[in-house]
């Protein structure tokens, strides 16, 4: 492990009060009237609460760690050439939350050395915190996670997204999704051109408990392609998605 138990374990302490707090100030603004804006297309839309949430954690980061680097969704790069690597998507499904869809979340991926450590997403409404510290294993609200064990994909639950770019992007068919697979509520999940924002802490959390992903179209895109499973499914997801 790139830093010692000890520090993690400090940093995820404080990293868990905060997303916490950016849970309350989900809910004080869902499904109510809200100031909604488009960034690169219809269905890219951002609201206050995403700006306000970001605003939230970056000042909490620049606080307790103003040596580090940030990576918002929102705001984009905060950069002091750190070791360290904070990227945060304050509301991961913005569309649902702006809907008054209870399937959001903020999720915070932190990266040592470019190897992401500490990975949380939390969705407040439904009142569920995973967790991870790498090597500690997973968590959901506080209880280990394990992840699903089919073998046939015939018999698994397998869930995709459909990206901003939807409506442009003729291949087009996120965290949560990938903690669901973790936890063996679903048994896979693939989408096609999202950010890593959508999948750091999820991809962490997966991979702590024995989960597999691979990317489609490895070609230097900044856009991700993720396909996550078991190590058995996996491969069979693969033969369709290829």
């Amino acid at each position: 492990m790139t830093k010692n138990r000890e520090e993690l374990n400090d940093m995820m302490a404080l990293l868990l009060e905060w997303v916490e707090e950016v849970g309350r100030i989900h809910l004080s603004k869902f499904r109510q009237e809200m100031v909604i804006e488009t960034k690169t297309s219809r269905a890219d839309v951002v609201t206050e609460v995403d700006k306000a949430c970001e605003k939230y954690l970056v000042e909490q980061i620049e606080s307790h760690f103003p040596s580090h680097s940030i990576l918002g969704e929102e705001s984009g790069v905060h950069s002091h050439s750190s070791e360290w690597l904070w990227i945060i998507d304050p509301v991961d499904g913005t569309n649902n939350y702006s809907q008054g869809l209870p399937y959001f979340s903020v999720t915070v991926g932190v990266q040592h050395l470019g190897e992401t450590v500490l990975g949380v997403v939390f969705a407040p409404y439904l009142n569920e915190l995973f967790s991870c510290v790498k090597g500690q294993g997973a968590f959901l609200n506080g209880k280990p996670i394990t992840l699903g064990k089919k073998t046939e994909l015939a018999d698994c639950i397998i869930a995709t997204g459909f990206p901003s770019d939807k409506g442009t992007n003729p291949d087009n068919n996120a965290d949560l999704d990938l903690c669901y697979t973790a936890a063996g509520f679903l048994d896979g999940f693939w989408e096609l051109n999202i950010n890593i924002w959508d999948i750091a802490a999820g991809v962490l959390i997966l991979e702590e408990v024995g989960g597999k992903i691979v990317f489609l179209r490895e070609d230097g895109s900044r856009r991700l392609c993720p396909v996550a499973s078991n190590p058995v499914v996996l491969p069979q997801m693969m033969q369709y998605l290829r």
